[in-house]
């Protein structure tokens, strides 16, 4: 028994059978077990499935759960011994080993204050360990993981994230936004957003506000004229680069 994806959901209702006959599911956020043989949802939502399998529950709630191989952003909160404890909107703080960095070493590795931001990957979670991160990917190389330098970072829901993170078909403002001004982004699964304009902060504001407002606006001449109407009002130039 496999759901259709799309579907919605509520916490408790059956989306999928495992074990014996049920085939290898993959499990994201929203996703849990129910019982031994059956995967259920945990939070209210769009049941949503990739091509290589993985469950998730598409939501729009703020509180993040974390889940193996979500790239989140998280603010340093605290540093204890080697690692480092990370707010990532979660229920626990997670952990950040400080070398879990590309080339990382004793001697050589990031200095990482408390309130420093940083693009990580969830390597575990689920069950009662907390979350625990890593700055490289599944192949060992930064692959843009790593601290966030300057910008700023907001909140959102973790769907909004999700689609600011797709490669095929991205949300129209951020092909605009590139059309007139450069900018630096990076979004997590757990809801928390980074942008960063190296013009300044004016322009680094304007694109937050722009993301912000207009991610979920799907014709191109609105956004267009939406972006034009926020540079007026943070004073920001729109000349094509």
């Amino acid at each position: 028994m496999l759901r259709r994806p799309g579907v919605a959901v509520a916490p408790g209702r059956a989306l999928a059978d495992v074990g014996e006959g049920g085939g290898a599911v993959r499990v994201g956020g929203g996703v849990g077990a129910l019982g031994a043989t059956r995967l259920g949802a945990t939070r209210c939502g769009a049941l949503r499935r990739t091509k290589d399998g993985k469950l998730w529950v598409d939501g729009c709630a703020k509180r993040y759960i974390a889940s193996a191989g979500d790239p989140v952003v998280g603010v340093v909160a605290e540093r204890f011994g080697e690692n480092l404890a990370v707010d990532i909107g979660a229920a626990a703080r997670a952990t950040l080993p400080a070398l879990a960095f590309e080339n990382a070493t004793r001697r050589n590795r990031p200095n990482l204050k408390v309130g420093d931001l940083v693009l990580a990957r969830v390597v575990a979670a689920g069950g009662d360990v907390d979350p625990e991160l890593s700055c490289v990917d599944a192949n060992g190389v930064a692959g843009g993981y790593g601290p966030l330098k300057g910008g700023i970072a907001f909140r959102t829901s973790t769907a909004v994230a999700r689609a600011l993170l797709r490669k095929k078909s991205p949300p129209p403002v951020l092909t605009a936004l590139a059309e007139v001004v450069a900018y630096d982004m990076a979004a997590g699964l757990n809801g928390s957003v980074w942008v960063d304009a190296p013009a300044g902060i004016s322009e680094t504001l304007f694109v937050a506000r722009a993301i912000e407002t207009l991610v979920g606006e799907a014709d191109q001449d609105t956004v267009a004229q939406k972006i034009q109407d926020l540079a007026i009002k943070f004073k920001v130039s729109t000349a094509r680069r």
